[in-house]
């Protein structure tokens, strides 16, 4: 094989392995929104920074650039794609939430742009002193452009977590004690992103992320494996276990799915479709079945809603949908899909059909089991 050709089936099985992580991703969604899942890389940055960058980025948040010199090159930029990632992760807890002030939401996007053009110009050949100038400069246009989202994020720290980080506590803490607090920092922010119920069962999902950063190590291992897709099969077993773990029912209590007053989801029909899917191992190898159909607990396997200001389902007060469903437990203990299995999971097969006629497709994680 000529090394032209290599390459090329190399970058081919990249591509592929691109698109599977991104199915493997919508699939997990566990929000009534794809947008949750994007927040999983805030959390997987700010979990994933090395021990002196984590340590940096607690001074920076307090408005403290000293000792950035100190860092790498490689360093300095993951912090730099902290930002970036915040920046995302708060504009898109901002869409979940109607009543979110909009001059804070402009200097969030403008702050994001900012962050943006920084990397696209990065050189990886900077020494320390250049690359911190960036990254200093970075947090003066925070301090100086963006007052309304420097609030947002000094807000990162609570108080209570702030009287400890001070500088002579911070000069005392190993990065295990320092990495446990930022759990705790993305657990509050959960909370108050999206109140307290809601907040604590997602935030089973860091401990999840902890676990894709591992994850993530085996896909440098991806050429050595012969099969792309086993190696999917076998991340996605992972995942479900580690749900079940850290508390994901099966089903889950939540039993309604919303969608905010705005277009394009104004005036839609909403499909509802629940389905259950589990793996099982065949000579070693995980093998997944197709979705197979459960029902609600009113026994139909489908239900139907227009979304209009009028429908008994719609909260004027806080300008969302409420679309209220149950599962059948019996028709997921009796499900065919549940012989010899490992793991399963359930899903709400969500088809939107907009007002334009463009339809959309989301799929909503709402229980995993280990058999």
């Amino acid at each position: 094989m000529s090394q032209e050709k290599e390459i090329n089936d190399l970058i081919k099985k990249h591509r592929e392995e691109v698109e599977a992580q991104k199915k493997l991703i919508e699939l997990m969604d566990y929000i009534p929104t794809v947008r949750f899942i994007n927040m999983l890389r805030f959390f997987a940055k700010m979990l994933g920074l090395s021990d002196d960058a984590l340590f940096a980025l607690i001074r920076l948040i307090q408005c403290n650039t000293e000792g950035l010199e100190k860092l790498k090159n490689k360093d300095l930029k993951e912090i730099t794609e902290f930002f970036e990632k915040w920046a995302e992760a708060e504009l898109e807890a901002a869409g979940l939430d109607p009543t979110f002030d909009s001059d804070t939401k402009d200097e969030l996007k403008k702050w994001q742009e900012k962050v943006k053009q920084a990397l696209d110009n990065w050189d990886p050949n900077m020494d320390s002193k250049q690359a911190a100038a960036v990254v200093s400069g970075l947090k003066v246009a925070l301090l100086t452009q963006f007052p309304k989202a420097l609030n947002k994020f000094k807000e990162l720290i609570p108080d209570d977590i702030a009287k400890k980080l001070g500088k002579e506590q911070l000069k005392k803490m190993g990065p295990t004690i320092l990495r446990k607090i930022f759990e705790v920092i993305l657990k509050r922010w959960l909370i108050k992103k999206f109140g307290k119920e809601v907040g604590k069962s997602l935030s089973g999902w860091i401990k999840v992320v902890l676990d894709l950063i591992e994850l993530g190590v085996v896909v440098t291992l991806l050429y050595k494996i012969n099969d792309l897709a086993e190696l999917i099969d076998e991340k996605l077993v992972l995942i479900i276990k580690k749900l079940a773990k850290y508390g994901l029912a099966w089903p889950n209590n939540y039993t309604f799915v919303w969608v905010a007053n705005k277009k394009p989801y104004k005036g839609a029909i909403v499909t509802m479709i629940p389905y259950m899917r589990c793996a099982k191992r065949v000579k070693g190898k995980i093998v997944w079945c197709d979705g197979c159909k459960i029902k609600f607990a009113d026994g139909t396997d489908k239900k139907a809603f227009r979304l209009g200001e009028k429908s008994e389902y719609y909260d004027p007060e806080k300008k969302i949908w409420r679309l209220y469903y149950d599962i059948d437990k019996k028709s997921t203990e009796d499900c065919k899909c549940l012989k010899e299995c490992e793991v399963c999971y359930t899903y709400l097969l969500v088809i939107v059909l907009s007002p334009d006629g463009m339809p959309m497709v989301f799929k909503i994680l709402i229980g995993v089991k280990v058999c």
